[in-house]
C-alpha cells in the first residue's frame, strides 16, 4: 500500500502532514499575514501549536487555527477521495467565511471536569467557542483542553470521559480521518504522553457538571478555571 502524501508525492501521509507540512497546507498557511506565531517555520505537531496560540494569540487566533486548519483537512479529502479541491485562496477564503458564519450564529461552549480517583474535583474549565460547532468537534475539543488541564496539574494518568459515542469511538479506533480528525489526532498525541490514558463513554446524565460548565461559558462570554473546588453554583452542586 502507498503510504506517500497523493498531493505533493513526496512525504509519507500523516495528518500533521496533511495540515501544516504539505505544500498546498503551507500555501494556504502563508495568507494568514498577521498570524502571532511561525507556523511555517517550525516543526511542531497541531495540539502544540494549538498551545503556543492559547498562550501568545488571542481566542479569535486559536478560532482561526482551527477553522482553517479543518478547512485545509475538508479541502484534502475532495482532492483525494472527490478528485476536486481548490486553490490556497479559495481555501483561505473559504476558512474565514466558515468562522464569520458560526459567529454570527451563535457560539458554543465547552465544560471540563477533573475529579481524583475518590471522585473528588480536583481542577474544572469553563470555555467558550466563538460559533456553532457538530457534537463530535465541540466534545473532541473539550477532552483536548482536558488533556492540556490535565498536563497543568502534573498529572500522569488519566481517563477521558465524554457522551459523544461518536468521538470517543474514534479516539479508540484511532480514527483520524473523519469531520474532527485533526482534533482526534492531537488527542492522541497528547494521550502519548502519560504514563497510562483512555477514553470512555458516559451517558449525558453522568456529564452533568461539564454541560452546565459548557453553558456558563456560552452565557457569559468568558473563560473560566477552578482548583481544587466546585465552581460556586447550586446547579454545580
Amino acid at each position: 500500500m502507498d503510504v506517500t502524501c497523493p498531493i505533493c508525492k513526496k512525504d509519507p501521509e500523516a495528518v500533521e502532514h496533511a495540515i501544516i507540512k504539505c505544500v498546498s497546507a503551507k500555501a494556504v498557511w502563508a495568507k494568514w499575514i498577521d498570524c502571532p506565531i511561525r507556523i511555517l517555520d517550525c516543526s511542531l505537531d497541531v495540539t502544540d501549536l494549538a498551545l503556543i496560540l492559547m498562550n501568545q494569540g488571542t481566542q479569535s487566533d486559536l478560532e482561526k487555527f482551527f477553522g482553517v486548519a479543518w478547512s485545509i483537512w475538508y479541502n484534502r479529502n475532495q482532492v483525494v477521495n472527490e478528485n476536486g479541491g481548490a486553490v490556497a485562496e479559495l481555501v483561505w477564503g473559504s476558512a474565514i467565511r466558515l468562522i464569520e458564519d458560526f459567529k454570527e450564529e451563535g457560539n458554543s461552549g465547552i465544560g471540563v471536569i477533573i475529579r481524583d480517583w475518590n471522585n473528588q474535583v480536583v481542577a474544572a474549565l469553563s470555555k467558550p467557542l466563538s460559533g456553532r460547532f457538530a457534537v463530535e468537534e465541540t466534545e473532541a475539543i473539550a477532552m483536548e483542553l482536558g488533556i492540556v488541564l490535565a498536563r497543568e496539574l502534573g498529572l500522569n494518568q488519566i481517563i477521558l470521559e465524554g457522551d459523544s459515542m461518536q468521538t470517543v469511538q474514534a479516539i479508540c479506533s484511532k480514527d483520524v480521518w473523519g469531520v474532527a480528525g485533526h482534533i482526534i489526532h492531537g488527542i492522541l498525541e497528547g494521550m502519548n504522553g502519560f504514563i497510562y490514558a483512555e477514553a470512555r463513554y458516559i451517558c449525558r446524565n453522568s456529564n452533568k457538571i461539564a454541560h452546565e460548565l459548557a453553558q456558563q461559558a456560552k452565557r457569559s462570554g468568558e473563560e473560566c478555571k477552578w482548583f481544587d473546588e466546585v465552581p460556586e453554583s447550586s446547579k454545580f452542586v
